[in-house]
């Protein structure tokens, strides 16, 4: 019996070994204090943003629209063969030729300038009724974003 419980005992302390050892990669039972270095932190290409884990989308789209500035929509209005035109008293207006609702208005300047800075997208440019009028006008035109488009028209 004297040979047996230290047999028993040295069985015990190699079957918890032989589990420490088998079991030595699994994760700590408590969390590190301090979390170990990730490295920088590099963002998620646009095209993963708003995607589960499958890659559906996950309620409202979140990627961001691309930065767009402004364009702008400038010229000059001349006077038509004959006629003699106070360019001040002529009215502009840019609509959204979808809906044809007008956008903006603008008076001519003294020299016959004018000048619209808009979202990027498609307008039509035209002559306010009432206020003179063009053969060269209405005008369909497409303003990119930070791009000047110079729009020149005879008026009477």
């Amino acid at each position: 019996m004297k040979i047996l419980i230290p047999a028993i005992v040295i069985l015990i302390i190699a079957v918890i070994g032989v589990f420490f050892y088998v079991n030595r990669g699994s994760a700590p039972s408590v969390a590190p204090t301090t979390p170990p270095s990730a490295g920088p932190a590099v963002p998620l290409p646009a095209s993963s943003y708003g995607k589960g884990a499958t890659g559906n989308s996950a309620g409202t789209p979140t990627t961001p629209s691309p930065t767009t500035k402004p364009g702008i929509l400038e010229g000059m209005a001349k006077s038509a063969t004959g006629a003699a035109v106070n360019f001040t008293s002529i009215k502009l207006s840019i609509s959204d030729p979808k809906t044809n609702k007008e956008l903006a208005t603008v008076n001519l300047g003294a020299d016959g300038s004018y000048k619209f800075t808009v979202e990027p997208g498609e307008y039509v440019l035209n002559v306010v009724p009432g206020t003179g009028s063009s053969t060269q006008l209405p005008q369909r035109i497409y303003v990119g974003s930070e791009e000047t488009i110079d729009l020149n028209f005879k008026v009477k």
